[in-house]
């Protein structure tokens, strides 16, 4: 894999995980609830997507683009969370089965992706929700296993 010869794996993590949290986070969420507050679409009553497309259409100029401008920003960012968490997994089958487990993970993500696609949306933000909290536990465990190399990074 091209991306783990570049540098030692706790700069590559630092240098891509920095730059992402950043643009997704600081760049992108500031903005949204920046025009969410100051459009007043806060108190529209709607939620989510629709609140979203609300206060961005309240903006002078972009108005009824608005959800089209909305819907390919999600459909942009779905699929770059799609390949970034599929590059994730397929880095961890590797490393737990090596290649022989590549096959059935890229079966699998795939079936998830369609039962994903054809879900009620507040049943796959749960699942989601419930798998990424999910994902503390060996997080949090290898960190206290590695802490003395953690330390010295």
């Amino acid at each position: 894999m091209e991306a783990q010869r570049c540098f030692t794996p706790p700069r590559t993590v630092i240098i891509r995980d920095s730059r992402e949290v950043f643009a997704d986070t600081i760049v992108c969420c500031t903005v949204t609830a920046l025009v969410i507050l100051t459009t007043g679409a806060a108190d529209s009553g709607k939620d989510g997507v629709l609140l979203v497309t609300e206060a961005f259409g309240r903006i002078a100029g972009i108005g009824r683009l608005s959800p089209y401008f909305i819907a390919a920003a999600v459909a942009m960012f779905a699929f770059a969370t799609i390949i970034g968490w599929f590059y994730c997994g397929e880095c961890a089958v590797t490393y737990l089965f090596g290649d022989s487990g590549i096959p059935f993970y890229k079966f699998i993500f795939t079936a998830f992706i369609v039962v994903g696609a054809v879900s009620k949306l507040e049943a796959v933000w749960m699942v989601s929700d419930i798998f990424n909290g999910l994902m503390a536990i060996p997080n949090l465990t290898g960190l206290i296993i590695l802490r003395k190399e953690v330390k010295s990074v």
